[in-house]
This record gives C-alpha cells, structure tokens and sequence, in this order.
C-alpha cells in the first residue's frame, strides 16, 4: 500500500500521462488584450536535460480602446505550456517583429506539479514589456527561451531607503514616506515639484468624527521593476468608532516604466463589529440584514496638496462629449461626482462642475479630472467611477481630492471596500484631450497579453477548452457562452446594480418573481436585502470564454469585478488570531440578505485564482494565505505541522473530505501550494483526496463490473455496510473536478492506502452514475421512471448497501433514494446533469470505454442544445450549467486534434 505521507510538491513532475491528464503541448500564438499588473524576475535554477533548442510563443498586442499607445508597459500573467520545459525565467527575452531584443521582465507565477519558487517548469509566467500600437491596431512581439541582454532605455527605479520609498519611471518621481501619512510624499514631473506634502486620508462612519490614517505599519517594496513596480502601504486609522476595532488601509501604489501615471489599489477595512466579538454574519431585519449590525460610511477622502504655479487651468469631464474647461480662479473649485441614489430604482446620476458652470448627466463614463499651471499639469481618475456611485474627484488652488465614496455607503462586520485611482504628472504643455486619452487608456484599457485561442487550450490551465477550430457543435456552445455573458453586461446596468458596495458579483437569480435584489425601494437595498456572491464559480465563465476569444471586455466587465468584490467585500477580512479568526478568508453568504445566514459553502475561489495568475495582484494571497494555514491546522495537521494520517479521521468531526465545504477549502490548498510561499498546501490536497478514498468512498463489484460510490459521510466513522451516497452533480462538480486537478499534473497515482487509482476512481463512479442513476429513478408525478437515456429521469442520491469490506465488496442493493430528508431534490434538474459532464467526459477517455464516452457526449451535447440562454444571466444556474461544461465540448468536437 502507499504511503499517504508522499508530497505532492516532492512528486515528479515529469510523469508521462494519457493525452490531456499532464503533458500538454502548445503551438504558442499570444495574444495581447487590455489590462495592467507586473512583476519582477527570478524563480527557477537551471533548464530541464531535454531542452535542446529555443523555445518561443509569439505575442500580439492588440489595441481595444482606440488610444495609439507609445512604449506601453504590458504586465499580466500568460499560461505556459508544460512540454515547453521553461525553467529559469533569467533565461528568457523578447523581441520585436523586426527580431530586436525589447527590455522586460518575467516572474514566475506558479509552476506545473510544484510550488512557484521551486524547478519545476513553468505553469503561469508573469510578463511585462514596452508595446507601441496604433489606435485599433495590432503588434507582434516574440517571447524567446533564450537569456537576454538588453537593457531597458526607460525603467522603473526603486529605492527602498529608510525614510522613503522613492520611484522613478522617468518622467516623473514618486517619494512614498515610511513615517508620515498621506501615501504619497511628493510627485516632480520632469524638473518640477508639483505635488505633496502634508496629504491626508481621512475616514467618517456613522455619526463618530472623522478618522485619519496614521502613519503606516508597512512599506513594503513587491515588485522592484524595471518595467513594472509595485509598493504595498498599510496602517490604520485613529480613533476607531466601534469597540476599538481599528480600521485598516492597505494601498498598492502600482508604476510602470516610462509612464506619468501611479495607480493607487486603495483598500479599507472594517476588520471586526461594533461589539468587538466574533459575530461576523448579521441578523435579519426589515428590509433584509439588521441595519443596527451595519455601520454607514459618509466620506472617503484622499487629499494631496499641489505645488502647480501661476494662473491655473482646469478640465473636467464627465463623458466623450460633457466636459468643462477654463481658469480654476481664487477660491473656485472642480469637481465630478457620480451621485449615489436614493433609492436602486433611480437613474443614475452625475454632475460636472467648474468655477460657474455644470452638466450633468446618467453615467460618467469618462470621469476625469486634470489641473494645469506653469510648472505642469496633474491629472485623477478612478477605475470605472461610472458604476461605482457615490465617488467624486475635485481640485482647488490647493489640492486634489479623491472621494473613494462622496455620500454613504453601508459595510458590515469583517469587511472591506476598494476603489483604483489613477494620478498623473504631466508636462504643462500637454492636451487635455490627449492626458485624459492616457490615464483612462492606462486605467481601464491597459494592454495585456494573451494566447490565441488554440494555444490558450493547449496551455491547460483552464482544463479541456475548445480552441476555436471550425466545428458546428463548438460554434453553439459559443453563441450560447457569448449570449450570457452579453445579457449580463446589460443586466447590471438595466437592472441598475452598480453601486459601490454592489457592483461586480450578480445575484443568485435575476428574474425578478425570486425577488433577489432586496427592497429597491431603499437606498442600501441591494446590499442589505440582495442575494449576492459568485455562484458556482459562475463569473470563472467569461475567464475561459476571453482565454479563446481574447475579448478583455468580458474581464474588464465582468471577471475583474467581481474578483474584487468576492476578494475585498464576501470574504471575511478577520485576523486568524482574533475572534473569527477561525472564518478569516472564508466567504459566507447570506440568503435575503447581507450575511444573514452563516451558511458556509459559498467560497466560489475559482475566477478569484484566476484573476491572481492574470493580474499578479498579491492581495489575493493575502487574504487567503492566513485563512488557508488556519483551515488546514484544523483539518489534518498535527500540533507538530505533521499530516493527519488518511486512515484516520479529520481532526474535528464536523469536517468533511467530499462535501462542497471541503472542495473549496482543497481548493484553496492547491492555489496557495502553487502561488504562496508554501507548497506543503500541496500535500494537505493530496492528503484530503486520500482521506476521501480511505473513509468516504466504496468501491464494489456486480456481476463482475466495478463501481464506486462516494458519500459525504465518513464512512469508516458510521461502520455497517450501508450508505447514502452525496448528490451526484455535487460530486461531479465539486470533489471529483479536485481529483482531475491531481490526475492533470501528476498522472494516474495511487489514493490513499487502498490504492485506488485516478483511473480507476473515474470508471468505477461513471459506471455507477450510468448504470444506477441514470436507471432506477422510481418516477413521480411529474416525472417519469429512469430509462438511462440523457434526457429521463436521473437520481439525485443513491441508496448503497453490500457485503465484505467497503473497498472491493459485492453489491447487495442500490436504490434510488426518495426521503425528503436526505435527497430533498430526489431528481437531477438539467444543471445537475451540465455537472456532470466534464467527469464523465474524462472518465470515458481514460478508461477508453466506449459506452461511457457516448453516454458522455450525447449527454453534452443534450446540455448545450436544450440550455435556453436568451434570458440566462451569470448566476447560480448559469454556473452550474456552464462551469464544468467546457471540457466536456472540447473533447467531443475533437479533444485528441489538438491534445497530443
């Protein structure tokens, strides 16, 4: 029997497995959409024996937002292949299409069967490099396994002295202080001094007086450049209103080299209640969560003092065509503002104001602020403001002012809120017209790059994806994907759910007969009464539909959002020490209301993790890393930090190996083993799916035919031969989509003591699934008996009694089970079924059965053309339709073409 002490992180990572379970083999065409990050290089030790010759991946940047763009920094994370065999990222470089080498930089961001910081071949790479594209246009460049030698004529400068932070892009200077407030000390653009001092963020809730940031905790230097630099400032707030729970701020200044602009990822956090006990969700009150538990924030404010000389411009805008523009005279101020409503049912609103005039309007969709006087010219934004009411930016003879929220906005216990700004330094001499081009282009449209299509399918980190080749079935499953994802950018706006505390996640379901959204009548009533959160993983959809159509309006609109939502609002933002230390990183959510039902299986992490490998924002592993170490101590490890053996049970009773509670805290294992610090987060996900197939799992035979029936129950702990099994599309979906990642990367292995392997699992559950579930469903009223067609009736929770022992016993009975108490739903609806289809899927290639590959495909194929979608939006349905439905379509419109 193995020993379930072996690594996952020690494993080797070169294990040759069947077409698509790990090697997978990629024709590199990138492709470079909008978006901002970046990184630094280092990582790997050496290149692997088999690398031979240079590798490349040819890179195209593609223009989106219509601003021709000069030596723009790309910096995003790519996915690379693993038979590409990058090891060292020291040993990489880039050129142009004319073939000259371009300075950039490269980090890895996690690695294919191992940690990040180990030698193992690269998985996702973090890139960043000068593009210069046309408005509209396209650029190739050529990302080549070869060590560089070029260095960069404009860069990022980073000097982490003891008194300051300062950076250099080259036209400008930013100094951040260690020892005073304010976030950034001072701004010179060229030879001018024209912004600093004694700046300030200022914070008021309630009805208590205005709290200011302190000086910071932190200062800490994340990535050094040189194209791309990233600084991270946290601290407090003083005189905390609540319980003496102090509120926090973390910002990450973000620069890029040659560029005027610093854009500022500002976080504020409400990291306790008002009583200052652990209680983290709410209790119900009229109108949904119990206004008395939440806390009202009237005012955000980051002010920056300008040192501009001589008479002053200013201009300000609201949209292409509203915009203000003229002298900023003695004691006269500029300001837009998105105004917050009144109530969710109004119109949205803005107003744009300068010296005596004014427009307004709906949506501010080029908010944008700028101030000029002869020593150069300052300009601010905020990261689409438009849908992020109430927030306003404003500037006077003095300084700046960003309003992250301009009215109220109502937070609850154990949480944050986010706001993006941009400030620039420009020449006196700059057009308006051509800086607000610039910021917005830089703040909302950065340039990414991207593979195409069919080398984002082949790279593998988003499973089996159809690569876009010409073939029928795929082109609906598209049109299908597009239409959601296009009815959901109309139905924020239509539905009117933007908002500070709202915009981004969407609610479970959006026909308004399951009322969802709360009191709209209510100023905060999406936020106390909604029902929001990512369900199913559900905004992880647009991710796999932009990794093939290279569209970055669906993470700009959609993915993006709500990433930052789930990152910085749903999850609990408590410190693993304190009261709900034993919630911190989990995200709950509640049902007619703000967490007003502590139920626990809402961690959908699945387009979180991707956001991270896309972006490299390192907040993500901030959050999760603490709760993630807190999760795992409390599952399998020993006050030692050894493994639970998986012969014996979690360490608390409560905790499951197989349910959706557990899947998602496996799932966060292996992100944090592949992204942290710490692969050991690895060996907690291996030792989980041993612990499933040692305790939760039986594995029978019938008439010489094997099964394998998986419960939630610990099994070993209920003794008996008898069980129920879990909900088949929640094993479909959930712990077996965990099992495949193991399979993906290290191949056929063995589980737990009994040995069981991948392979062997997969056959035995999809048999049992075709066999049983799809048979002996006794009919009701309005359904009738199963026939094991794709379309009858299929069990939702099977019946299990046999003989001998649980792994490898005779089967006495398997029946349908109809108690309303433990299969409240006793017959799967068709999203249960679209859960199904990636499992069953895999499992027909793997064991090379042809019936299970045909019940598979049509059972995919019956999915996809009976899925309505002209009112679909991303929810709870739509992902679980969509989620686990893409690798099922890659391999039936010809997986093993383009899967070698």
């Amino acid at each position: 029997m193995p020993n379930t002490a072996n690594t996952c992180h020690g494993m080797d990572s070169n294990v040759k497995t069947k077409p698509g379970c790990g090697m997978f083999f990629f024709r590199a065409t990138v492709l470079v959409v909008a978006l901002f990050a970046g990184s630094c290089s280092g990582g790997g030790k050496g290149k692997g024996a088999d690398a031979s010759t240079d590798q490349t991946m040819t890179l195209t940047v593609r223009e989106q937002a219509g601003v021709a763009r000069t030596k723009e920094v790309v910096a995003n994370g790519i996915p690379v292949p693993r038979d590409l065999d990058i090891r060292d990222t020291a040993s990489l470089k880039l050129t142009d299409s004319s073939g000259h080498e371009v300075p950039a930089q490269f980090e890895a961001l996690s690695r294919w069967g191992g940690g990040k910081d180990g030698n193992n071949p690269v998985q996702w790479l973090f890139v960043a490099f000068p593009a210069s594209v046309d408005a509209g246009g396209e650029a190739e460049y050529t990302l080549v396994d070869t060590a560089g030698s070029i260095e960069p004529e404009e860069r990022v400068s980073v000097i982490d002295g003891a008194e300051n932070v300062t950076v250099d892009t080259g036209p400008a200077v930013f100094v951040l202080p260690k020892h005073s407030p304010g976030i950034i000390g001072s701004v010179t653009a060229g030879d001018s001094d024209v912004a600093g001092g004694t700046g300030s963020m200022t914070l008021q809730v309630d009805s208590a007086p205005a709290m200011t940031a302190l000086t910071p905790d932190n200062v800490i230097v994340e990535r050094p450049g040189p194209m791309y630099g990233v600084v991270k400032i946290e601290g407090r707030f003083d005189h905390p209103p609540y319980a003496d729970v102090d509120w926090r701020y973390v910002v990450r200044a973000m620069f890029k080299a040659g560029s005027p602009v610093v854009t500022l990822d500002v976080v504020f956090i409400f990291p306790g209640n008002k009583e200052g006990s652990g209680k983290w969700y709410v209790d119900t009150g009229e109108g949904g969560a119990d206004e008395d538990e939440l806390v009202t924030v009237h005012d955000l404010t980051w002010t920056i003092p300008h040192h501009l000389t001589g008479a002053l411009g200013a201009f300000v805008s609201a949209t292409g065509s509203q915009s203000l523009s003229g002298t900023l005279g003695s004691g006269e101020s500029a300001r837009i503002i998105q105004k917050g409503r009144n109530a969710m049912t109004e119109a949205p609103s803005f107003q744009a104001d300068l010296g005596g005039e004014s427009v307004t309007g709906s949506l501010a969709d080029q908010a944008f602020l700028g101030v000029k006087g002869g020593n150069g010219l300052l300009a601010l934004a905020i990261e689409r403001m438009r849908y992020y009411e109430p927030q306003a930016l404003e500037a006077d003879g003095l300084s700046l002012k960003v309003k992250i929220v301009a009215d109220r906005i109502p937070m609850g216990p154990f949480m944050g809120a986010f706001a993006r700004i941009a400030l620039g330094a420009f020449s006196p001499e700059s057009g308006w017209t051509d800086v607000r081009g610039r910021v917005l282009s830089e703040l909302e449209n950065g340039l990414m790059a991207w593979p195409s299509a069919q080398d984002a399918a082949r790279s593998g980190v988003f499973m089996e994806l159809w690569d876009g080749h010409d073939d029928e079935t795929g082109e609906l499953y598209a049109e299908k994907l597009a239409d959601v994802s296009d009815n959901t950018l109309a139905a924020f706006v239509g539905f009117k759910t933007y908002g500070f505390m709202t915009c981004g996640l969407p609610v479970r379901y959006w026909d308004p007969y399951y009322q969802e959204f709360g009191d709209t009548s209510l100023w905060n009533g999406y936020f106390r009464g909604g029902t929001f959160t990512d369900y199913h993983h559900a905004m992880s959809n647009p991710v796999r539909d932009f990794a093939r159509t290279g569209d970055a309006t669906l993470l700009r609109g959609l993915s993006f959002p709500a990433a930052r939502r789930m990152l910085n609002t749903m999850i609990i933002q408590a410190d693993t020490e304190g009261p709900a230390g034993a919630y911190a990183g989990w995200a709950p959510a509640g049902y007619g209301g703000y967490r007003t039902d502590p139920n626990s299986s809402h961690s959908y992490f699945e387009n979180l993790f991707f956001y991270y490998y896309l972006t490299g924002d390192r907040r993500v592993l901030d959050v999760l890393a603490p709760g993630g170490d807190r999760l795992r101590k409390g599952y399998a490890r020993n006050t030692d930090g050894s493994l639970v053996d998986s012969q014996s049970p979690a360490l608390n009773s409560w905790r499951g190996s197989t349910d959706r509670v557990a899947s998602q805290a496996a799932a966060i294992y292996w992100f944090l083993g592949h992204a942290g610090d710490d692969p050991g987060f690895l060996d907690d996900f291996r030792n989980q799916m041993d612990r499933a197939v040692d305790r939760y799992t039986a594995i029978l035979t019938h008439n010489g035919t094997e099964y394998a029936f998986i419960s939630e129950e610990d099994l070993e702990a209920a003794g008996g031969t008898h069980m129920n099994t879990g909900q088949a599309w929640m094993l479909g979906f959930y712990p077996l989509e965990n099992v495949w990642r193991l399979r993906q990367e290290y191949g056929d292995v063995a589980l737990g003591h009994a040995g069981v392997s991948v392979d062997r699992l997969f056959e035995a559950a999809a048999r049992a699934l075709i066999d049983y579930n799809a048979m002996n469903y006794p009919g009701d009223d309005s359904s009738p008996s199963g026939n094991g067609s794709v379309s009858g009736s299929w069990t939702t929770v099977e019946d299990v009694t046999w003989s001998g022992d649980r792994i490898g016993g005779s089967i006495v009975s398997v029946q349908a089970e109809t108690d309303p108490s433990i299969a409240p739903e006793p017959r799967l609806w068709l999203t249960g079924k679209a859960a199904l289809c990636a499992f069953l899927a895999r499992a027909g290639d793997l064991s090379g059965d042809a019936g299970i590959s045909s019940t598979a495909s049509d059972l995919a194929l019956y999915v996809l053309q009976t899925t309505v979608t002209t009112n679909m939006y991303w929810g709870k349905e739509a992902g679980l339709t969509w989620t686990r439905l893409h690798p099922a379509i890659a391999r039936i419109t010809g997986w093993e073409d383009f899967f070698p």
